[in-house]
């Protein structure tokens, strides 16, 4: 268990990247193709009255394919059964999986550029492995030189573009629904809102 009392280190300040229309063009096409190659198999279940496919089944496959943000999404809906289908948060509790750990050497070349400083110099110790490994980031255990044990959060190259691209896809998309009364839509606007709060 972390000590409580632990000293937070603040990483330098970041916003998320405007992404440019090229980026969101291509992020647009790709989401339009993985949801074509998830969603042909479950149509063609539908059309041959089989029911060994659902579209939350597609559609968590999709978030999956997707990655980072999409995870994220697919994990609120995963832990919020009382406002989502039991049956659905079941089929989206793979996206609470960890992700797969970032190599040593880019941990370090993270943590050092954002800090300013060298591994040796803040910590005594550093654990090469991560405690935990998700979709954005990933923690590492330290040791601070006084001997208090540190949690280090280190967030996965490249996610600001990539959470600024989705987040400027989804958002507009969930606003829309919500104007249209689509009530779980109202939900999703304030979940995506608090994401890019929390990922800038």
């Amino acid at each position: 268990m972390l000590d409580e009392a632990a000293t937070y280190i603040e990483p330098k300040p970041i916003a998320l990247p405007h992404p440019g229309r090229v980026h969101l063009a291509g992020r647009a096409a790709e989401i339009g193709w993985r949801a074509a190659e998830e969603f042909a198999p479950y149509a063609w279940s539908r059309a041959l009255r089989r029911h060994d496919r659902t579209a939350a089944h597609a559609i968590r496959r999709i978030f999956e394919r997707l990655g980072a943000t999409y995870v994220k999404f697919g994990q609120a809906v995963a832990s919020s059964p009382a406002i989502i289908p039991m049956a659905i948060a079941e089929e989206f509790r793979s996206c609470l999986d960890q992700g797969p750990p970032l190599p040593w050497p880019l941990v370090r070349k993270i943590v050092e550029a954002e800090l300013g400083r060298t591994i040796e110099s803040m910590f005594s110790e550093f654990s090469h492995e991560p405690v935990a490994a998700a979709s954005i980031a990933v923690v590492h255990r330290a040791r601070l030189h006084d001997g208090r044990e540190a949690a280090v959060k280190v967030i996965r190259p490249g996610m600001g573009r990539v959470v600024a691209t989705d987040m400027d896809l989804m958002e507009p998309v969930a606003r829309f629904l919500a104007r249209q009364g689509v009530e779980p839509a109202g939900n999703a606007v304030a979940y995506l809102v608090g994401l890019r709060q929390q990922i800038a």
